[in-house]
């Protein structure tokens, strides 16, 4: 249990460093940082119950995106406000750094795994969140037809 708390303030933490680099509204930082970490804290509940990884992200991010759109709805800001800090821990950068490493220094094998896995890791938050955003659109879409009748 002190792992996942301590996982959540640190990814909690992380998010809210990431949102103030990018300049978000100085009122969506603590919402930013909740989004962050609950994103995390879903993607280790799945990858340890047996879930692979790619999978695990997937569904964290479609969680984030979920998230952001109703973030985005309730502050009246803009969705990437929120999606583009509370994606960046689940962002692959040790896979990345991890699959340089091993290409330096010649084990082309294990770098191509790991290089191959941080691809799918990076397409599984793109989908997630064209899932996401797509689905709002729609959602918006359907909304905007019924008031106009």
């Amino acid at each position: 249990m002190d792992n996942a708390f301590l996982s959540f303030v640190l990814s909690f933490l992380g998010t809210i460093g990431f949102a103030v680099f990018f300049n978000v509204p100085k009122n969506t930082l603590f919402f930013c940082g909740l989004s962050g970490a609950f994103g995390w804290i879903v993607y280790l509940f799945l990858n340890e119950n047996g879930n692979g990884v790619v999978f695990s992200i997937f569904l964290s991010s479609i969680c984030v995106g979920v998230v952001a759109e109703i973030l985005s709805r309730i502050m009246k800001k803009p969705v990437t406000a929120f999606i583009i800090p509370s994606i960046i821990p689940l962002v692959p950068g040790s896979g990345l750094y991890l699959t340089m490493l091993l290409l330096v220094q010649k084990d082309y094998q294990k770098g191509l795994e790991k290089g191959v896995e941080t691809f799918f890791i990076s397409g599984a938050i793109a989908i997630g969140l064209i899932i996401t955003s797509s689905v709002a659109k729609s959602i918006k879409t359907i909304q905007g037809r019924k008031v106009s009748r």
